[in-house]
């Protein structure tokens, strides 16, 4: 999905443009800069990192794939949105607008939330709450809505009242170590917990191991044998697929 740069919004009355276009869990790139961004990675079993974001002026970024669900809230002046996000099937251009403040808890491959399952939110957003709220209901508790610092209280209780769950199948796939499933039963895991074939979630692993690659400066030639593409040409297409840019842009975005 292809999205053109913004106009002028009104932020309080134009929410909807930042909420919508935000399909699937994504790494982001924007360039030049316009929101701030901080993050913490966690030691954890459910949970990789937390983020949070305010954006400074209308813009847009490109969101590649990560290949884990995501948690997010978002704010503006008068109102709160809380969704969870599957894993997206393609890098996308989102546009936004200023005056967002986002909290996003990005969880770990295989980590899923009780009712729900990858296949009906996979490349799509489920609405948890939204309005002029302080608390969301998640697997039938009502919980407050956390704010970047309190953010992993509101994870604890995700885990203590078994509203975070682990499928281990998934997660073993995630390390390359699926020694105990069948092929069959490792097909049948991936596909309920994250909507995705298996195939396709080696895609992301590889997208995402050609990336680091190249921004830590290996070659380009270099990176497609590493990574496991038959050739240069095929790397470059996958990548943007699933990454929203080519080798080149990611080498040259990684020197700014």
């Amino acid at each position: 999905m292809q999205l053109s740069q913004p106009s002028k919004l009104d932020t309080r009355q134009n929410t909807e443009n930042l909420f919508k276009p935000i399909l699937g869990s994504y790494i982001i790139y924007s360039y030049p800069m316009s929101y701030t961004y901080e993050d913490k990675h966690l030691d954890s079993l459910y949970v990789d990192k937390i983020w949070h974001t305010y954006t400074t002026s209308d813009g847009v970024f490109t969101a590649g794939l990560d290949g884990n669900w995501d948690i997010i809230i978002f704010r503006n002046a008068e109102n709160v949105h809380v969704t969870v996000n599957g894993i997206g099937k393609h890098a996308v251009d989102v546009p936004y607008v200023a005056g967002i403040d986002t909290i996003g808890i990005a969880l770990k491959p295989g980590v899923f939330l009780q009712d729900f399952k990858g296949k009906d939110i996979v490349d799509s957003q489920h609405t948890l709450s939204k309005g002029n709220i302080s608390y969301v209901r998640i697997g039938g508790h009502l919980l407050k809505i956390p704010d970047f610092e309190s953010a992993e209280m509101f994870i604890d209780e995700l885990i203590e009242k078994g509203i975070l769950l682990i499928n281990p199948a998934v997660t073993t796939l995630n390390s390359g170590d699926t020694r105990g499933f069948s092929e069959r039963s490792l097909r049948r895991h991936t596909m309920n917990t994250t909507g995705l074939s298996p195939y396709f979630f080696h895609q992301i692993q590889r997208a995402q191991q050609a990336t680091r690659l190249l921004q830590q400066g290996m070659p380009i030639a270099q990176v497609a044998v590493e990574s496991g593409y038959t050739d240069q040409a095929h790397m470059t297409k996958a990548v943007k697929a699933l990454m929203g840019m080519t080798p080149a842009q990611i080498i040259t975005r990684s020197k700014k």
